[in-house]
């Protein structure tokens, strides 16, 4: 039905969902998390720090989706979406969801992926190039190697500015 623009700009996102402290919620968890909502193993936590209320214990889901967006950023849509219980990781759930979305809609939809660390999956990035022709784009960190071997290659590349094509 032509629902999707010809970029192809997908993003790929999991994120908490939290509801009140009620064992009701089905499949729901209780996990700690810091002050910016990230969780934390409570093992490598000092009980007075919890107790001092530097964490929370909060009941949640994690929500895992694909969503489309078009190159100006002013509209996005949600294409897949799975909930499941909070302790689950992102990474497995959101492959799956992928992998189907992608043979009900076939090649050529997706051409750009952009997700964040939680997703790296060599195996499945690189399947993904491969069979599907498929970039994926995750923003890295200082810290991570792979940013240091990009910092060291830069006196060995030349870049050059991007510049949106202009539609005919």
């Amino acid at each position: 039905h032509k629902v999707f623009d010809k970029e192809g700009i997908f993003i790929g996102d999991g994120s908490y969902l939290f509801v009140p402290d009620n064992p009701k919620y089905e499949h729901s968890v209780r996990l700690l998390f810091d002050k910016h909502n990230h969780p934390v193993d409570p093992k490598q936590i000092k009980k007075s720090d919890i107790q001092a209320g530097h964490y929370q214990w909060r009941r949640c889901y994690k929500m895992v989706m694909l969503l489309h967006i078009n190159p100006d950023s002013d509209f996005f849509m949600v294409a897949a979406v799975r909930v499941v219980p909070g302790n689950q990781h992102e990474s497995p759930i959101f492959y799956d969801m992928l992998d189907n979305f992608l043979s009900s809609v076939g090649s050529g939809v997706v051409k750009r992926l952009i997700l964040d660390r939680g997703f790296i999956d060599g195996e499945m990035i690189s399947r993904l190039k491969k069979e599907q022709g498929i970039d994926t784009l995750i923003p890295l960190r200082k810290n991570m190697d792979i940013y240091r071997d990009a910092i060291g290659l830069k006196n060995e590349v030349t870049f050059i500015e991007y510049r949106k094509p202009v539609s005919t």
